[in-house]
């Protein structure tokens, strides 16, 4: 875990010129004429944080879902083995029925904003914390249960996920928020 901290304050360093240039900014920031592009990445940079979240949030309320919100970064390989995880493996039918997720990342300010937000009794700040790390979210009474990935880790093949775990924490998490 100590090597993600490391990690993420390399990149909060690295960043911090293009976040602050953009924080006010909604929608892709231009930079000298070349429009950002983050299609392609997980944890989105071009678009503000909180209104990632905000949109999520909208969502689960229609669905009457709570919010799954995967804080990381595009850099962490098991924030992407997680994300690849959700959409493509062993977990991609529970996650996209049991929830609305959202992915934030948390380089940005808007993303540790997001962070605060919502961590409800969860102590720790956004840097102190590994990643991914996953907060289960009811939008309607606007509370929260935090789940640390650490725990859940298996790294027999590389970075990744033991997702019996995963699956089990996460129900865990609901039953828990459904008690708050």
């Amino acid at each position: 875990m100590s090597f993600i901290k490391l990690t993420f304050i390399s990149l909060l360093v690295l960043f911090s010129a293009c976040t602050k240039k953009s924080e006010k900014s909604t929608s892709a920031p231009e930079t000298q004429g070349a429009v950002c592009e983050d299609k392609k990445l997980v944890y989105k940079t071009c678009t503000e944080q909180d209104v990632i979240f905000a949109q999520a949030e909208e969502q689960a309320k229609k669905a009457g879902k709570p919010l799954l919100v995967k804080f990381g970064f595009e850099n962490c390989p098991w924030c992407l083995a997680l994300h690849k995880s959700f959409k493509e493996g062993g977990l991609k039918d529970f996650v996209s029925e049991q929830f609305v997720v959202a992915e934030i990342n948390i380089i940005p300010d808007s993303g540790k904003k997001v962070f605060e937000k919502i961590k409800g009794s969860y102590a720790k700040k956004s840097n102190e914390t590994g990643f991914p790390f996953l907060i289960v979210y009811d939008p309607q009474k606007k509370k929260s249960v935090h789940q640390d990935t650490g725990d859940l880790e298996d790294n027999s093949n590389g970075k990744g996920h033991n997702l019996q775990k995963v699956k089990l924490a996460l129900s865990n998490a609901v039953k828990k928020l459904k008690s708050l």
